[in-house]
């Protein structure tokens, strides 16, 4: 993959994130993920739903003003920013109906961004990633479940996407260890969840 945006699962683990999206307050991810893809990260079930609210997590604002979570209003955006932002970047945003949350650091630090989420009675929050954004909870350890799922393809190459970026775990005796609770094939896709032990 040279960074093309496709599907790796089917329809029907598309459909089951939608599900999960369903049941959650927010919904979220890095700005790298809205610059690539550019997301609506809305429910779309067949059966309607409840569009949860969008965080994306932009140290330096570079969310582009024109994205889907900025100008489509099918649902609540926050943008979750260092102190270091530009004041008039922050205006763009606000002018635009975007709620900014601004750490006290330059970077976001996740247990405190979770906390300014709790005190909005944002209580439960699906994290889909990409990489960098789910090291960052990796290392903070901080995460109540983990939902992964397996497509029936190989990748591979030093190139090949991971799951999880940053620093990663130094020493096997820091992993965190999970207690499988559910494995279910959906479609050609198996879907594994787990909780930290």
């Amino acid at each position: 993959m040279a960074g093309e945006s496709q599907w790796i699962t089917g329809e029907e683990a598309r459909k089951d994130v939608h599900q999960f999206r369903h049941t959650h307050d927010a919904i979220l991810v890095g700005v790298n993920t809205v610059i690539k893809d550019n997301p609506s990260l809305t429910t779309r079930l067949e059966s309607g739903g409840k569009n949860p609210v969008r965080v994306v997590l932009d140290n330096t604002l570079r969310t582009p003003l024109d994205s889907r979570v900025v100008n489509d209003k099918a649902a609540q955006t926050i943008i979750v920013t260092g102190a270091m932002a530009e004041p008039e970047r922050v205006e763009q945003f606000t002018e635009l109906g975007i709620e900014i949350i601004r750490a006290e650091t330059e970077k976001i630090g996740i247990h405190d961004m979770l906390k300014k989420l709790g005190d909005r009675g944002i209580t439960s929050v699906y994290v889909e990633g990409g990489a960098e954004v789910h090291g960052s909870f990796l290392k903070e350890r901080a995460f109540q479940q983990v939902i992964t799922y397996i497509a029936p393809k190989l990748l591979g190459g030093k190139n090949a996407p991971a799951a999880y970026g940053g620093t990663g775990i130094a020493r096997l005796e820091d992993t965190v260890r999970l207690e499988i609770k559910d494995v279910k094939q959906i479609g050609q896709d198996i879907r594994i969840i787990a909780e930290p032990v």
